[in-house]
């Protein structure tokens, strides 16, 4: 049975970074309620991040990056430097690299996907409504959608209204055949595919 459920921003919880050095807003974790001192399958969050340093480790995990709001910043992977613009393509990189964020012109937000290796597959997409636009929950995953800015509109499965706003999610399981959901409004969503094994 196809399933939906909404959790608004408020009902996020807000814990300090693993490093202690900022606050994230956690938006989902699999196990519901899991803690990050335990062994967690996957997690989405989002973040503010006011100045330059390093990110916590999450060895194990595959990490996905979305700068959503600012003007963006230099990731130092391993000695490796990417430059992540706003609404830039999803970053990947593993949890057990060695990461320096460098801001490129004050604070930005970010939004992240943290999936356990071997155990838990992603797939993060950007998507911008418009008139004819469509956004499609994967049978045998879940599909969560996150409003990352202005408001996003969809018709879900069995044609069920949902409005979302501000890193409101929306999560649909129980898909059994790929099911296309009309997406409108002004926003900017991002749409994560997650398959557990």
């Amino acid at each position: 049975m196809v399933s939906l459920t909404i959790r608004r921003r408020e009902e996020h919880r807000r814990m300090p970074w693993k490093n202690g050095l900022g606050v994230t807003e956690e938006i989902a974790i699999a196990p519901d309620g899991a803690a990050l001192a335990d062994p967690f399958l996957w997690r989405l969050s989002s973040a503010l991040v006011q100045a330059d340093g390093p990110f916590s480790l999450f060895p194990g995990y595959d990490r996905t990056l979305v700068v959503v709001d600012g003007a963006g910043m230099i990731l130092d992977v391993d000695g490796k430097r990417t430059a992540l613009a706003r609404f830039g393509d999803p970053f990947v990189f593993p949890g057990e690299a060695s990461v320096m964020s460098t801001l490129s012109e004050g604070p930005i937000r970010d939004f992240n996907v943290m999936a356990l290796r071997g155990n838990v597959r992603t797939r993060t997409l950007l998507v911008l409504a418009s008139e004819g636009t469509t956004i499609t929950a994967t049978a045998g995953e879940t599909t969560v959608v996150v409003c990352l800015q202005g408001s996003c509109t969809l018709s879900g499965p069995e044609d069920r209204p949902v409005s979302l706003r501000g890193l409101d999610a929306l999560f649909v399981t129980g898909v059994t055949e790929d099911a296309r959901m009309p997406f409108g409004g002004d926003g900017v969503a991002g749409v994560v595919h997650i398959a557990v094994a």
